[in-house]
């Protein structure tokens, strides 16, 4: 200690003066006492007829080796350590000896799909590091050719996916049952599944929808897959899928002090006691939601939070990351509402809206996001404005559009469900939700409407001479007016008038003016960043997708659902019969 009694080694200890630190783990945080080893990615690509005649296993092949050198890496490392391995299935699941380096890949072949089994002894045999893999690309070519005729029409998936983890087992550490089961396995082994779909039929999504849920990983959907239409986008997310910032077989935990408690969480994980939230990787495009309650009196001063979470880095290492947060107490209810966070509180509500339908109607549902919406806003009017007359609306400033988007979340086709949205695509926007970022609910839920400048989503803001993109993370659609001026349909279609346009292509080409640079430069740089890229629909004027398109401009009232203005007289008349 110091003359002050200050510690005179605050500045060699982190955890004295930083909010947010990290330490390398000992080999008391790692299973089996026993240090983890790097990390590995495989991939089990479908080869059946289907896959092939769509040209997905020929985009695959072709551009997975563009697409490795980007794989994650440690600050200052030249090569990513990440080992890869690749298997491919239909019917059966073919592994290839990756040590073999003769022309033709020796394929080893497991067609006992009760009982799959990874056939080798040796780890190098199926995984190697990306710079020994990177040697043996010519396989894909190879597969590419093996495969081309097959008239193989049967695919199987959980057997597949438990070959995968007994790789995972042999590179990292020794492991130990059906999708929900084998995803709880998944994580205990520090493994997590992303699935690439590619349905042209109803396949069951609620039911593959938990390994991807509760092992941290992500699922992508591409209905009536086409290789010309949309291997770019499959290939974007690809790339987006292997380089983004990753953790490998993680645990987080929150504390808090007196007073507090954490009470539910939501999110890509699985928990097995009420405590632990553990994870086969967490990404940078994951969002964890925990619900603190308090029960008890704090303390005056301030209340105390802590994250902690120990994972794996790409590169092997076993850290632990302290997160540590300090919040003043006030028992005034201005200060709260002053200080409230309007877009967790969006989120929240739009993952608390996903939970609720599960279990009650979309009515109930709707009721209940209502009613809390309704509440929070007549505490306010009852607590920090007394004096105002019960007939006039007074909102926070902090939450003025919270009837905004609690109508939007009541009008979410994920949550509410729709007529033209399929049970498959539901389930896939359910799981989806649950690990949403702060950022990608609120585009959700509020699409983008813009071009050049952004304008309200309600379609008496459109002009007819103009164009228009729409957005919100999944989907994308480029509006255009019967007026727009005949030049810009000609720099950037090559057509002479609008009605001429052919819209079923869904691409913008590539030409060479400044009209179409410009516009493609800003398509690209919507989806730059984005954990998706966008599927783009072109919609022209009157034409028979555009209803479909108004459902994405919310403030307008659509099926049975109200108009923004119509929801806020309905919280207000809600607010007045709590008031009363």
């Amino acid at each position: 200690m110091d003359h002050t009694g200050r510690r005179t080694d605050i500045c060699n200890r982190p955890e004295q003066f930083l909010g947010s630190y990290e330490f390398v783990a000992t080999t008391h945080y790692c299973k089996n006492g026993a240090m983890p080893k790097e990390p590995a990615f495989i991939f089990m690509l479908d080869v059946s007829y289907s896959a092939v005649q769509s040209g997905l296993v020929s985009i695959f092949c072709r551009n997975i080796r563009s697409l490795l050198n980007s794989l994650p890496r440690e600050s200052g490392q030249e090569k990513s350590s990440i080992r890869v391995g690749f298997a491919t299935y239909d019917q059966a699941v073919h592994f290839y000896n990756l040590k073999n380096v003769a022309e033709q890949p020796e394929m080893l072949v497991v067609s006992d799909v009760n009982d799959v089994f990874v056939p080798f002894v040796d780890v190098d045999g199926y995984s190697l590091n990306f710079c020994n893999f990177s040697e043996r690309l010519s396989l894909l070519t190879e597969i590419e050719k093996m495969f081309a005729e097959t008239r193989c029409t049967e695919t199987i998936l959980g057997p597949v996916i438990q070959a995968g983890l007994d790789a995972l087992k042999i590179i990292l550490q020794p492991g130990t049952d059906f999708y929900s089961k084998l995803a709880e396995e998944c994580v205990k082994n520090g493994c997590a599944v992303d699935l690439f779909l590619f349905p042209n039929s109803y396949i069951d999504v609620a039911s593959l929808a938990p390994i991807c849920v509760i092992t941290g990983g992500t699922m992508y959907k591409y209905h009536y897959f086409e290789g010309p239409k949309d291997g770019s986008r499959f290939l974007a997310d690809l790339a987006h899928d292997i380089s983004r910032d990753i953790a490998f077989d993680a645990m987080m935990r929150v504390r808090t002090s007196t007073g507090l408690r954490a009470t539910n969480f939501c999110g890509s994980f699985y928990m097995d006691n009420s405590t632990d939230m553990e994870m086969g990787v967490i990404d940078s495009d994951k969002a964890v939601h925990v619900e603190l309650r308090h029960d008890d009196k704090l303390p005056d001063g301030s209340a105390y939070i802590q994250t902690a979470i120990l994972f794996t880095t790409c590169s092997g290492q076993r850290r632990l990351r302290i997160h540590n947060i300090a919040l003043a107490v006030s028992s005034e209810y201005s200060h709260l509402y002053r200080l409230a966070d309007p877009d967790c509180l969006v989120s929240f509500l739009l993952k608390q809206a996903e939970f609720l339908v599960r279990e009650k109607t979309p009515q109930e549902m709707r009721d209940a996001i209502t009613h809390r919406c309704a509440q929070m806003l007549a505490t306010y009017r009852e607590k920090c404005n007394e004096q105002v007359p019960v007939g006039q609306l007074i909102l926070p400033e902090s939450l003025k559009l919270l009837p905004l988007f609690g109508n939007c979340i009541i009008k979410n086709d994920a949550v509410s469900g729709g007529n033209d949205m399929t049970v498959d695509d539901r389930s896939w926007m359910m799981q989806m939700i649950c690990s949403l970022r702060i950022e990608d609910a609120l585009l959700l839920l509020y699409p983008s409407v813009s071009m050049p400048a952004y304008i309200r989503a309600s379609f008496d803001n459109f002009s007819h001479d103009k164009a228009y993109i729409i957005y919100n993370g999944i989907i994308m659609f480029l509006w255009i007016g019967l007026q727009v001026p005949q030049t810009w349909i000609q720099d950037i279609f090559n057509s002479n008038s609008v009605s001429h346009l052919n819209v079923e292509n869904h691409i913008i080409p590539e030409r060479d003016n400044t009209s179409s640079r410009g516009l493609r430069r800003i398509i690209d740089r919507i989806n730059s960043g984005r954990a998706r890229y966008m599927k783009l629909f072109i919609i022209r004027q009157q034409d028979a997708l555009e209803a479909w398109m108004k459902k994405f401009l919310v403030e307008d009232r659509s099926s049975a659902m109200p108009s923004y203005v119509d929801f806020l007289c309905n919280i207000h008349r809600e607010i007045r019969t709590l008031l009363s």
